[in-house]
């Protein structure tokens, strides 16, 4: 009934494991060592394998076996036998997860590796039974987690403290804690040095660099513009609302172009960011008029305090997979709120209409049938363009938001994808590339064009204004405002057009148009070299 409607980076995994005939240094990524080896390995074990099937069956029994954790962790907590059943579904129909999990992206290992540790924990200090070898598993069950998404370091605190924060004190929870640590730092410190000196990374300076690039040039917003995004992105890591949170980001930063008023989002979706914040309330309600409760409250608040600070100073906090570090805990708040006798019953039916919601809303937003929809609408504006293309060529998107570059990532098995074509963007808001967007251009046409192929770009580019279903938000990077691209574009010479009105230019192969994108070439470079 369902399928993701956002691949990420599956493509890009896609291809370096295609590509691979070893472990070449490209696949030690800091950000996520173990994923693709992992489907390197597997996609070997059947040489007629498809890596990108290989990547999402992973996903696919993965999620299976995170369900059955949280509904087996859930069980630990509960009074009420309803409860754990309630925490699977939720869990299971949550944004990241339904899309996730049906996608080649790791986030869904590494949580079911952080789930395992932390289920075979709480078994532990509940049933004591082999406190040496539960330490072992789940130490190296932790450093997995983390070694398949790095920000899964935010929930280790928590999972690792358990058995003294909820438990209580005593020695031999005190050893089982010190003990996981111990191995799970092992492992991780383990994993990370081997492959700095896989990579000849010999300097404090090369092992910073080589992590930075886990961040893939992502600039944080202003701590302010982070506060709104991040406040609205947590409603969207468990309820879909559509592209709502464009509309919210053009409302908060009073886009010219298409305003939007609150009004407009009150009518949409802020209901249901509204919605979530009411549940969220009712859940923190219940534990605190309790003692395990309030235990579950320390829990959660040593991964979500650091980790919410981390997403507003350092990481981009728009993004719904980012907050995933936070759900072992929240499996274990829920449980805790809702299936005690204490539990106020108002507090139980909210949830009944919560999940409801939540069911509606995310099936709705993966729906086969709505993501064909949308396929079938952007395969007819990039079908058109396909008689005119010639080997190699390069097509050029205003941002990441077009639906025609999510396309590229999105639908992997249609046949346009199937020929290797790649699609561009002009510019990435909040980017270390944003200050450099007409140089990289420039660069990059001039390249296609030496190798004979041609560049061709959306007519967007030549509008006055960008109309509000082209997802361009003025002002989200004042960097870049759209008078800036209309501008650039408009000193070319333009050459073969399609024939719709949102159809596709190319930038002609011409000698002034040569000598403009040397001059921005010469001129960056110049403003760079300047001692001023």
């Amino acid at each position: 009934m369902t399928d993701a409607f956002f691949m990420g980076d599956t493509r890009i995994y896609v291809r370096d494991i295609s590509n691979s005939a070893s472990l070449g240094s490209t696949f030690w990524d800091a950000g996520h060592p173990f994923w693709r080896p992992l489907g390197w390995l597997i996609s070997r074990l059947d040489h007629r394998g498809n890596p990108a099937i290989t990547l999402l069956s992973i996903n696919w029994e993965v999620g299976l076996v995170n369900v059955l954790i949280v509904y087996a962790l859930s069980s630990k907590f509960s009074e009420r036998a309803w409860v754990p059943y309630f925490v699977a579904v939720l869990f299971l129909f949550a944004n990241p997860i339904l899309n996730y999990v049906q996608s080649g992206q790791p986030y869904m290992t590494g949580l079911m590796f952080l789930l395992l540790g932390f289920y075979l924990l709480v078994r532990e200090v509940v049933e004591p039974r082999h406190p040496w070898r539960t330490a072992i598993i789940c130490g190296v069950c932790l450093a997995c987690g983390v070694c398949t998404w790095i920000p899964y370091v935010f929930s280790l605190p928590a999972i690792g403290l358990f058995p003294l924060i909820y438990a209580g004190y005593d020695s031999h929870r005190l050893n089982l804690v010190v003990r996981t640590c111990l191995v799970c730092a092992f492992v991780g410190a383990l994993v990370y040095i081997s492959m700095a000196l896989h990579l000849g990374l010999h300097s404090i300076g090369e092992v910073k660099t080589w992590v930075a690039t886990a961040s893939h040039g992502d600039l944080p917003d202003t701590p302010l513009k982070a506060i709104q995004r991040m406040l609205f992105t947590l409603g969207r890591s468990v309820i879909n609302m559509g592209d709502d949170g464009r509309l919210f980001k053009r409302y908060a930063v009073h886009d010219p172009f298409n305003p939007v008023t609150i009004f407009d989002l009150m009518r949409l979706s802020l209901w249901k960011l509204a919605f979530f914040y009411l549940f969220l309330l009712a859940i923190l309600f219940n534990l605190v008029f309790s003692k395990s409760g309030k235990k579950t409250l320390v829990l959660l608040s040593l991964t979500a305090i650091p980790f919410l600070a981390f997403a507003v100073f350092v990481f981009e906090a728009g993004s719904i997979e980012r907050y995933l570090p936070i759900f072992p805990v929240a499996v274990v708040a829920l449980s805790v709120s809702l299936g005690r006798k204490e539990s106020r019953q108002w507090t139980k039916v909210l949830a009944l209409v919560f999940i409801a919601v939540v069911i509606i809303s995310n099936v709705g937003a993966t729906s086969k049938v709505v993501l064909n929809k949308q396929q079938e609408r952007v395969e007819k504006r990039l079908g058109e363009l396909q008689p005119f293309l010639k080997i190699p060529n390069r097509i050029v998107t205003v941002n990441e938001q077009d639906e025609l570059y999510a396309f590229n990532q999105n639908f992997l098995f249609n046949p346009i994808n199937q020929t290797g074509q790649e699609i561009d963007n002009l510019v990435t808001p909040h980017s270390v590339q944003i200050l450099r967007w007409r140089q990289i251009f420039a660069e990059k046409t001039l390249a296609m064009w030496a190798s004979g192929g041609d560049v061709w770009v959306t007519k967007r580019v030549l509008a006055s204004r960008p109309q509000a279903q082209w997802n361009w938000v003025e002002g989200d990077d004042p960097t870049v405002l759209w008078s800036d691209i209309n501008h650039y574009f408009a000193q070319f010479d333009m050459g073969q057009q399609t024939a719709s009105e949102d159809g596709f230019v190319k930038v002609a192969d011409t000698p002034s148009n040569r000598m403009r994108f040397q001059s921005i070439i010469q001129e960056k470079k110049g403003q760079q070299d300047s001692p001023h």
